[in-house]
């Protein structure tokens, strides 16, 4: 589902909404730079809606990723 993170899915959020996506820790088959940029793009397609980084992460260690959603009007 982290796909559809763009801007019309906000509607569905509420003010300050947790928002928590998949990262690509459970495929195996990647290499940690893949991993790295999994990690980069969600955190890119999280903040491109209006959320911000809860909490650090570690794209290669971590399964979940967590944001919150910040709606500016």
């Amino acid at each position: 589902m982290t796909h559809h993170t763009v801007q019309p899915i906000t509607d569905m959020f509420a003010d300050e909404a947790v928002v928590v996506m998949e990262t690509a820790k459970f495929i195996t088959e990647l290499s940690k730079e893949q991993y790295m940029q999994f990690g980069d793009k969600i955190t890119a397609m999280a903040k491109g809606v209006g959320c911000k980084k809860l909490i650090d992460l570690d794209a290669e260690m971590d399964s979940l990723a967590f944001f919150k959603y910040l709606r500016t009007n």
